[in-house]
């Protein structure tokens, strides 16, 4: 099992300046999260949420359209900066953090290592990426909400490219470099009209306890090379039948993540290019580590990069649990390699019995 923290600790963000956040943003007043969790706090925002998302988040039903050169795939940021910049300037206290945040489903939650684009053209959006940009080192939130409540951990994304299309709103592609747990909001995000600010701790990624993780690390990989899944698990059954799709937009202006597993699909060489992929999108990015900076290795971000490469093939639910996990790397990995072998086994019992009974009717 994997555990997880509880947000605590007052906190106003008139109580300390910032070099990082323009005048306007610090007149925002910070919603400080209840120390047992999010579900009371979240109730009387449930529904005002969604509303605020669908508003916000752009649908369309245009297709095709084509991306300008700055919007292609690239290895580094458009520009210089990113997250290690943006820890630089704030004032609050690493790992404390104060960023600009966007809604999105948590269906859309983006492991790191993924990218995604988006369409975002109302001039809320276009604010808050400008802002980003300029103040905030390309750095935002991705801030989810689950079944009408506020997901405690968020996604920390940067800008990698962004395509300015004028009074059409902007082409941003985005990859997350780290997860944050929510400690406070300001009224703004859920706001129709504006976009707002969130309060939060950067979650560690590579522990002082980490040293064996990289041959955790090769274990679980192996595990994924060898995968045989070949009966669909009963939740990607139902998923199939539409009883587990979610109830969200058919029709967006950004990457949807795939809900359900993708572990079926899976073949040694898709593995060998997933894992080599988030890899290099993780490459240079500076995650939170407990470790002294000469004892860090490149080995510890390859153990990252099969982590999140295994857990994008994974059920939603699965997900959510290890995203939110304060569990060292080392764990995490290991509680992963054990649920994959254990789908492996199922699978496995599935096809034992599928013989048996085929030689029955026989």
């Amino acid at each position: 099992m994997l555990s997880h923290g509880v947000p605590g600790a007052r906190w106003n963000v008139q109580a300390a300046p910032s070099r990082t956040l323009q005048t306007l943003r610090l007149g925002q007043q910070l919603t400080l999260l209840p120390e047992h969790g999010l579900s009371g706090f979240c109730r009387s925002w449930r529904g005002t949420a969604c509303t605020a998302l669908f508003a916000g988040v752009a649908r369309s039903s245009v297709r095709g359209m084509k991306a300008a050169s700055g919007d292609k795939d690239v290895g580094a940021p458009d520009r210089p900066g990113g997250l290690s910049k943006f820890r630089e300037l704030q004032s609050v206290g690493y790992p404390d953090l104060k960023v600009p945040v966007i809604l999105f489903p948590v269906e859309d939650l983006l492991l790191p290592g993924r990218r995604k684009r988006m369409h975002l053209f109302e001039p809320r959006w276009v604010s808050m990426v400008e802002f980003s940009l300029k103040t905030c080192e390309g750095i935002f939130g991705m801030l989810y909400f689950d079944d009408g409540e506020l997901f405690p951990v968020l996604s920390l994304v940067e800008i990698m490219s962004c395509n300015n299309l004028e009074s059409q709103g902007r082409i941003v592609q985005v990859r997350a470099v780290g997860r944050a747990r929510l400690k406070g909001l300001t009224e703004e995000v859920i706001s129709a009209m504006d976009w707002g600010l969130a309060l939060v701790e950067e979650m560690t990624e590579v522990f002082e306890a980490d040293f064996d993780a990289a041959n955790t690390a090769l274990e679980l990989s192996k595990l994924m090379e060898d995968l045989d899944i070949t009966v669909t698990t009963a939740e990607d059954a139902a998923t199939e039948e539409g009883a587990a799709e979610p109830e969200v937009p058919q029709l967006w202006t950004h990457q949807r993540e795939v809900v359900r597993g993708n572990l079926a699909r899976l073949s040694p060489e898709k593995w060998h290019q997933l894992k080599s992929e988030t890899a290099g999108q993780l490459k240079g990015v500076p995650m939170r580590t407990t470790m002294p900076s000469s004892q860090h290795r490149e080995a510890d971000s390859l153990a990252l990069a099969v982590l999140y490469a295994s857990l994008s093939q994974v059920s939603l639910p699965l997900r959510k649990e290890f995203f939110v996990s304060s569990e060292t790397l080392a764990k995490r990995l290991k509680v992963m390699s054990e649920e994959i072998s254990e789908l492996q086994g199922m699978a496995r019992a599935r096809r034992a019995l599928a013989g048996v009974f085929g030689n029955d009717d026989k």
